[in-house]
């Protein structure tokens, strides 16, 4: 399940932990459920922004297991 996170004075909802603004990086998931500045969905927020990075992020990871699974692992050396 995919979970939306931002900060409660941000706009831009973001799900990808690798994320440069991803809210709480530095805390444990448990802080992170406990944190009052920091708001979770776990739907597509309605009518809010999401972070160009995490898209970007999202894309990358796509393009890379679809090499990935062109490639056999044992045609890697």
């Amino acid at each position: 399940m995919r979970k939306y996170i931002k900060s409660k004075n941000d706009t831009l909802w973001h799900w990808k932990p690798k994320c440069p603004e991803y809210p709480g990086k530095a805390c444990v998931e448990s802080d992170i459920q406990k944190d009052d500045n920091i708001e979770i969905r776990y739907q597509i927020p309605p009518n809010d922004r999401l972070c160009p990075s995490c898209i970007q992020i999202e894309a990358d990871e796509k393009i890379s297991l679809q090499s990935k699974e062109m490639l056999r692992d044992d045609d890697l050396v």
